[in-house]
């Protein structure tokens, strides 16, 4: 019995060495490989747009949603601006149309406890196409930002007002 335990005394100053050198090497990879997937870390959003045909009596605009990827380190902007740019091809031959954004850029975007505030741009005025355009816009924002947990509240604008449904 005394031999065996002289023998785990010559053997462990060995197995430590083995043991922190494999964690040393484990450290050294995880850093190098974590911002890659950082860097490149994409989530899917649902971007809201109006389908042609029988509305949804809940939902006089008809608005369904899509999947967008954007950056999942600040996806509200981009969802936004997936808004504006409007459906594919392939989602216009499912019915699905723009919305009357033409004209319109994200000016400013914030979101700060539970409440997202975003103000859109013109260069000069925006003229909507019909009555229910600003009204189907805003939805669409809105159902487009509440899909974050960190938005509970959203306020949209044009140019800076609020009240931009009266533009028509």
């Amino acid at each position: 019995m005394s031999t065996s335990i002289r023998d785990l005394y010559r053997a462990w100053p060995i197995a430590l060495v083995l043991v922190l050198t494999a964690s040393l090497a484990l450290s050294q990879a995880a850093p190098q490989q974590q911002p890659e997937r950082s860097a490149s870390a994409q989530r899917q959003v649902r971007v809201y747009f109006p389908r042609d045909g029988n509305p949804h009596p809940r939902d006089p605009f008809n608005l369904q949603f899509v999947v967008r990827q954007v950056s999942a380190a600040a996806p509200a902007r981009p969802a936004l601006e997936a808004l504006l740019h409007g459906p594919t091809p392939e989602e216009q031959r499912r019915r699905l149309r723009a919305l009357d954004a033409r004209g319109l850029s994200i000016g400013t975007l914030t979101i700060k406890d539970g409440a997202a505030r975003v103000d859109f741009v013109t260069r000069g005025s925006k003229r909507w196409a019909g009555d229910l355009s600003p009204a189907e816009f805003r939805r669409a924002v809105e159902r487009t930002l509440k899909q974050f947990s960190t938005v509970r509240n959203v306020t949209v604008s044009v140019n800076g007002k609020t009240d931009f449904d009266s533009l028509r």
